[in-house]
Order: C-alpha cells, then structure tokens, then sequence
C-alpha cells in the first residue's frame, strides 16, 4: 500500500498539537541524555587517561588502547540505543491518539534482548554493505600507476564511491521501519523484525527517499542557524582574548557560547524530531493498511431511544 506524504504530514503536525504532554517535553526527555551521556564520557575518559594515576594513562602509548575505547564507546552506547527504541514507542502512539508520557522511552528497557539483537544485526548489515567502500578505498591508490589523466582518475574513484554510498542508503532505507516493527511485534525475532521492515519497504523506498528530502528545508535552517552562532562566537571571543587575557574571561565566554550554540539547534531539533518521527510512524502504519484517519470509536449507549417515565 502506498502513502502520501504530505497528508501523513500535515496529520502528524495535527496531532502533535493534540498531545499532552507536549511533544517538545518528550523531545526534551529524550534530547538531554542523548547530548549529555557522550559529552560526560569524553569528559571522564580525557581525565582518566590524562591522570598520571590512571590505570588508562599507562595504555595511552599502547595498541591496546583503541580497542579499549571502542568497547567503551559501545557501553556508552548500549542506553542511547534503549532510548531510541523508546522514542519509537513514544511516536506510535502519538500517531494513534494513546496517551503518552515520559514513561514512554523506557519501553526500550523492557525489550532491551529484541533491541540489541536488531541493533547488532544492522550493524553487522551496514558493515557488510560497507565492504565495497572498503574495497575501492584500497584500490584508489593503484588507479595513478595505470591511468595517466587526473581528470580520469578523479571519475574513476568518485563514481564508484558515489555507487557505494546509494548502495548503502538504499540498503537502510529496506529496514527504516525496523524498530517500528519490533515496538509493534515485540516477540518477533531479529532476523523477523528485518523481513517484515524489508516487506513493507518493497518498492516504497524512493517514496521514503522523497520524505525525508522533504525536510531538507528544516536541515538548512539549523544549518544557517550554527553557522550564523559559530561566525557571532568568533567575533565575541577573538576581542576578550586579546583586550581581557584572563583564563576566567575565556572559560566564561567559551561557556556562554556554548550554551547559544545549544539552545540554537536544540530549540530547532526540539520541533523537527517529534515531528518526522511521528510522520515516520504514521507511514508505517499507511503501509500496513491502516486508514489515515481512524474510524470514530462504536457507540456503546442504548441502541434506541428509552421512553420517558420508563
């Protein structure tokens, strides 16, 4: 079944409107720990390994180092992850009128096996989709020794690599509905959850395509809006640093433009989220079937009049 976009919009902006608590609330929920979980692990781990006291110090000349911060990183990764499959949760019932809350996006915690599961298995997907990167990464470097025309060169290791990212975004775009999925069939397994997404994606993955393009307006704006903050933190800090030196001047001023950095793309990021994500869902549920506007709910008084005095 097909799906118009614009009206699954237009719907999903009616019923944002509608939710209580507000969807920017819920936003905001989820927005925090996402922004601030890999902050304070970069924080911690730049003190532990810059402490001569850390056990991490000592592997900081070490190979081993690496492959440490990975497994770290993935750890960190692990709640980020939950939080998104509750966010998915919290979107679908959105679209469908169920009451929603900030409870919501701890669903994740409840089917954190199904979540790891899908997530490994995409991973192991896209790395595997990746290998014709991979590949044309080490044959780049061979292609001078036997094309003698920079301009040839150029042709040859950018449209393989431009084949290669549409091969990987096409290959997404089969299981972009594949937390939906699971929220919807928690007993599925992965390998279920990954059909069913890739079932209901069968020849509606130019239409997604064109939905998500769709907010490329949304995109430039934050866009605009950094670089419009960035250019104004350069031009407030380059005076302090040569009129007022001082290292709490600089610590202050660095601070503050942070903080403007932050509410720029999060009063931004705050409105864009809910809003593709609950448009998201309501295609999900479109490509299943379900009508775009649902049915009123039975009647469930008297079928009939009841005559007065009785």
């Amino acid at each position: 079944m097909e799906f118009d976009r614009i009206r699954i919009k237009e719907e999903a902006k009616a019923r944002m409107r509608q939710a209580r608590p507000r969807p920017w609330q819920v936003s905001l929920a989820y927005v925090i720990p996402l922004f601030l979980l890999p902050f304070l692990l970069i924080l911690l781990l730049s003190l532990f390994i810059a402490l001569p006291i850390s056990p991490l110090h000592r592997l900081t000349d070490s190979s081993a180092l690496p492959i440490l911060l990975f497994l770290i990183y993935l750890i960190a990764l692990a709640p980020l992850v939950l939080l998104q499959a509750g966010y998915c949760f919290y979107s679908i019932k959105l679209w469908r009128r169920e009451p929603t809350g900030y409870r919501d996006l701890l669903y994740g915690c409840s089917v954190f096996k199904k979540v790891f599961a899908l997530w490994g298995l995409l991973l192991l997907l896209s790395l595997l989709w990746s290998l014709p990167f991979f590949l044309i990464t080490v044959i780049a470097p061979l292609i001078p020794r036997y094309v003698s025309d920079p301009s040839l060169q150029r042709w040859l290791i950018l449209l393989p690599m431009a084949g290669a990212y549409i091969l990987i975004f096409s290959r997404m775009l089969y299981y972009s509905l594949s937390l939906h999925v699971l929220v919807d069939h928690p007993d599925y397994t992965a390998r279920q959850v990954l059909k069913e997404s890739r079932i209901l994606m069968a020849g509606q993955r130019w239409r997604l395509f064109l939905f998500f393009l769709s907010f490329i307006g949304w995109y430039l704006l934050e866009y605009v809006i950094v670089y419009v903050v960035s250019i104004a933190g350069v031009l407030l800090f380059f005076p302090v640093l040569f009129l007022a030196p001082s290292d709490t001047a600089i610590v202050l001023l660095f601070l503050l433009i942070l903080l403007l950095f932050l509410a720029s793309t999060t009063l931004l990021l705050l409105w864009l989220l809910p809003y593709v994500s609950t448009s998201l869902a309501g295609i999900y549920d479109c490509l299943q079937g379900k009508p775009l506007i649902p049915p009123a709910p039975p009647w469930e008084g008297p079928s009939a009049p009841i005559p007065f005095g009785d």
